[in-house]
């Protein structure tokens, strides 16, 4: 049996300046290739979750395991280098570069990631083609799109930027908060195909967090937050909780 791709154990964090814990988490284990839908009401920690997993965020104690790799024990340095080889992030709010046109900002992992980088030319030929295929999927095509900066483009057309981002270059692991909340229902539906197919085709692990619980049908398993974290319903505190996020 294959070893966890994700794999969090004796996980405790809370926000500075909160006495109580954002995340309590005994354990938590993700499988290679499984595609995971994260659900619970705002402020119970899943934004906070996602971070940690990522690296952006580190536990006061415990193990976060990603790919294998203890990341809460690596360097600031070293979680951003294995953060830019390995996972692709759709966050909330984007976190487009506005001054970029929108082929630049899909492109911009592989910039930071030599790895990245070498898993789009060997999918797609070169990068420019990569950024365009993964655009069309999403519905970004036309009208000058490829050229225009981000800060032009619609609330739902950024959204789709950033999934386009995400995917390029095949990460290993795709962590998604509230990606598809922006989206019609068209567009949805063309999102979530062109995910699942990019993460089937790249054999990729999945951690989806939505508020959006019709879509939960798609996914491998489906969980509330509350199921492995300790900490959800209390006064967990922190920028969960202050800003309204998940």
């Amino acid at each position: 049996m294959s070893s966890p791709a994700v794999r969090l154990s004796d996980v405790n964090f809370r926000w500075r300046g909160h006495d109580h814990l954002t995340l309590d988490i005994p354990a938590f284990d993700v499988q290679p290739g499984e595609r995971v839908f994260i659900h619970g009401p705002s402020g119970s920690g899943k934004t906070t979750l996602l971070n940690v997993l990522a690296g952006v965020a580190t536990p006061e104690r415990g193990g976060v395991e990603v790919l294998g790799e203890n990341i809460a024990a690596l360097s600031n340095r070293g979680r951003d280098g294995f953060r830019a080889d390995h996972i692709g992030l759709i966050f909330q709010m984007f976190n487009l570069v506005p001054y970029l046109s929108v082929v630049e900002n899909v492109l911009l992992p592989c910039r930071f990631s030599p790895r990245r980088r070498e898993r789009a030319v060997a999918a797609d030929g070169d990068l420019y083609s990569s950024a365009i295929r993964l655009l069309s999927e999403v519905g970004m095509v036309g009208s000058g799109f490829q050229r225009r900066p981000v800060s032009n483009l619609s609330v739902g057309q950024q959204q789709r930027v950033a999934a386009a981002r995400a995917l390029v270059g095949a990460p290993e692991l795709i962590i998604a908060d509230e990606p598809t909340s922006s989206l019609d229902a068209d567009v949805q539906e063309s999102f979530l195909q062109l995910l699942f197919s990019e993460i089937e085709q790249s054999r990729s692990t999945l951690l989806f967090v939505s508020h959006d619980r019709r879509l939960e049908g798609r996914f491998d398993r489906a969980v509330a937050l509350s199921e492995f974290n300790r900490a959800a319903g209390q006064e967990a505190g922190g920028p969960d909780v202050e800003s309204g996020a998940a």
